[in-house]
């Protein structure tokens, strides 16, 4: 007798397009339909940039809720009857907002509660501490597993919160390689920037410090006055960012495109991909033009330093440091021999480490073990790579 698939919640705060939500998307779209039944929950009302259409695309189960705001009763009690009138075999939850109320939801349900831990474990959110000490506690105490989307990830959660070895992996997060191994090494002679072009992929917040990178371009502008910098994503921030860009004086060389979906073309057009962010996971926007060859700036945070190797696959520099961005930018500006030899390794590096299909085999054999109510800790992971 033919034993019935898994079913799997996949648990995200919204569907907005961000490096977790394209985990729940890659997970959903190639893990094996014959063993896991995957079903989609998204506490937040669907936006218009969001990845819903993909997902209907796969026609899977789809739930989307209306939180009103942090850990909404009516939320939690939604998820609740739906876990229970689907039969869900195991919740896996991303974010803090779907981890919490999944956690609750599992217990009350006595269903294996899966989260993968996709930033640093950091209190960011100082003016809503409730959040902050309700992700822990609940991580803690309410959660049958946890992943870190690196292994420095995971020596982060077990050092900073406690969490015992045997109940957290380390997972690499990735994604589809094929687009931007396509993208051919340097840059075309024509292409509609005059100038250098230095690009970040990246929802426009805090987090991602786009501040941080107007600050450096006067600098850069003084030496490539032709230069042009491209912020590709939303996000609250963008009004704030564009009059920086004004009060500065390079609104001209400043290019905010909005969402986009052909992200290895705008990448075919970089000349430096960067990303000073204050805090991190495993960025998935690094991981893809690195694939896409390009020469990558990263901070010093979560685990980018294990995705880059600063010197030979890309640049590592301080977080919050704008000298050190500007002195790094105008290194990499000045030498395109050394920007395609780290594009050319950061290329070899993310094939070697964000395999695809170990990604997915690895997950897979996670969700079987907690279907099987035995402790992850004793699965093999598939194809692990050791750096």
């Amino acid at each position: 007798m033919n034993q019935l698939p898994l079913r799997i919640l996949q648990l995200v705060s919204s569907m907005t397009i961000g490096g977790a939500e394209q985990i729940v998307l890659s997970l959903a779209e190639r893990t094996d339909p014959r063993r896991f039944e995957m079903h989609i929950g998204s506490l937040s009302v669907i936006s218009q940039n969001s990845l819903q259409p993909e997902f209907e695309r796969l026609c899977l189960p789809l739930l989307s809720l209306n939180a009103r705001r942090f850990y909404d009763p009516a939320v939690v009690q939604a998820v609740y009857h739906y876990a229970r009138q689907q039969r869900i075999d195991v919740i896996h939850t991303h974010l803090t907002d779907a981890d919490v109320v999944g956690r609750f939801v599992g217990r009350a349900l006595r269903i294996p509660v899966l989260s993968t831990m996709h930033n640093m474990p950091h209190n960011y959110a100082r003016q809503r501490r409730d959040r902050y000490w309700l992700e822990r506690f609940t991580a803690r105490y309410l959660t049958t597993h946890l992943v870190g989307v690196s292994p420095k990830i995971r020596e982060l959660y077990i050092s900073q919160w406690r969490i015992p070895h045997g109940r957290i992996s380390a997972i690499y997060n990735s994604v589809r390689m094929e687009p931007f191994l396509a993208v051919p090494a340097g840059v075309p002679l024509a292409r509609p920037y005059p100038g250098p072009v230095i690009t970040n992929v990246a929802r426009l917040n805090p987090q991602k410090a786009q501040r941080l990178l107007l600050e450096a371009a006067p600098a850069i502008l003084q030496r490539y006055p032709q230069a042009t910098f491209l912020l590709v994503g939303k996000g609250h921030l963008e009004n704030e960012l564009r009059q920086q860009a004004q009060a500065l004086g390079i609104g001209q060389h400043v290019v905010f495109t909005g969402v986009r979906h052909d992200i290895p073309n705008i990448l075919a057009q970089t000349d430096i991909f960067v990303l000073p962010s204050r805090w991190e996971g495993l960025p998935l926007s690094a991981i893809e033009a690195m694939a896409a060859a390009r020469a990558v700036l990263v901070t010093d945070v979560g685990g980018n330093s294990e995705l880059v190797e600063s010197g030979r696959s890309g640049i590592v520099i301080p977080a919050a440091d704008v000298g050190a961005l500007t002195d790094a930018l105008l290194a990499l500006l000045a030498d395109e021999t050394l920007r395609l030899a780290l594009g050319t390794a950061a290329r070899q590096r993310v094939q070697l480490l964000f395999n695809p299909e170990r990604f997915i085999q690895q997950y897979e054999a996670v969700y079987t073990q907690l279907g099987l109510h035995l402790p992850v800790s004793q699965v093999q992971m598939p194809g692990e790579v050791a750096l």
